[in-house]
């Protein structure tokens, strides 16, 4: 039986991994639909008071843009804007619930990673010339950013003694990650995340950028364009010094996602300004969670 196999069905049999409460996922169903008004996604969040408290005080921040108290959950839904809401519910609850989860991960340092891979992604289509399909949303970005290290926590916590090898690996010889996981396993923390992606039901494009983020260019045509973008941001990200603390930063970007994106070189300043700014809603999103 091949190493990776064993790994799946190890996975398959973990009875305590966290999941996202349904109220979450019902909140992300409703922002993707058009027909979702303010007032609808509003009365739903009202049945979870912790998260729309959490939700009141990021929307409240500076960093959100409050110029006046916010007093409810609809009028943050009407000020912030539906998606950016859901954005903060997704993150708040997906912080919460893996919080302990990984056993060698700098907590702060690695959720200030995925936050800003998840808003630098969003950030980046305003650059983006070429290449989209019109398959996804822009939602999409955001929770495939959010979830695209997801299978570095699963494999520190039930594979500790495979990750720590393989981080050694890693950090004496400078090599990518995934190179070594796929080397001595057989599969990477991408594959794996999306493994936990699908099973949330998520669209198939989102679980693809997931496990593709570090070879965007091995996607299907269907899912090619939001992994390559999901690859910028987390290239751009590390290499800013926002990384996940766990390895080095990717050297390399994408020759492909570079080309199928119409990036110019002149786009990347303009980019890294937009993650410095999205900085401060990680760091108001970390203190809440």
């Amino acid at each position: 039986m091949s190493r990776k196999k064993l790994i799946f069905d190890r996975l398959d049999q973990i009875q305590d991994m966290p999941t996202l409460p349904e109220i979450v996922m019902k909140v992300e169903r409703m922002a993707r639909d058009n027909e979702t008004s303010v007032r609808d996604l509003a009365a739903v969040m009202a049945h979870d008071q912790a998260m729309s408290i959490r939700v009141l005080k990021a929307a409240n921040s500076s960093a959100y843009g409050a110029r006046s108290p916010i007093t409810s959950v609809e009028v943050a839904i009407s000020r912030v804007g539906m998606q950016e809401v859901r954005n903060i519910a997704m993150s708040l609850s997906t912080i919460t619930v893996f919080k302990g989860l990984g056993h060698g991960v700098d907590y702060k340092k690695f959720w200030r990673h995925v936050l800003s891979v998840a808003m630098a992604a969003e950030a980046a289509l305003k650059f983006i010339k070429t290449g989209r399909t019109g398959a996804d949303q822009e939602s999409d970005f955001f929770v495939a950013g959010l979830f695209h290290d997801l299978g570095i926590l699963v494999m520190d916590q039930y594979f500790q003694q495979d990750f720590q090898k393989i981080i050694k690996v890693v950090k004496s010889k400078n090599l990518a990650l995934d190179e070594v996981e796929r080397k001595l396993l057989g599969t990477d923390h991408g594959e794996i995340g999306a493994y936990f992606v699908r099973k949330w039901n998520l669209p198939p494009h989102v679980a693809a950028a997931v496990c593709y983020h570090h070879q965007p260019d091995a996607a299907d045509e269907s899912a090619k364009f939001i992994s390559q973008v999901i690859h910028l941001a987390n290239f751009v990200c590390s290499n800013q010094g926002i990384d996940s603390g766990i390895t080095p930063p990717p050297y390399h970007l994408s020759q492909g996602a570079w080309y199928d994106l119409g990036l110019e070189v002149e786009d990347i300043p303009a980019i890294i300004d937009e993650v410095e700014a999205k900085a401060a809603k990680s760091e108001v999103l970390l203190a809440l969670a």
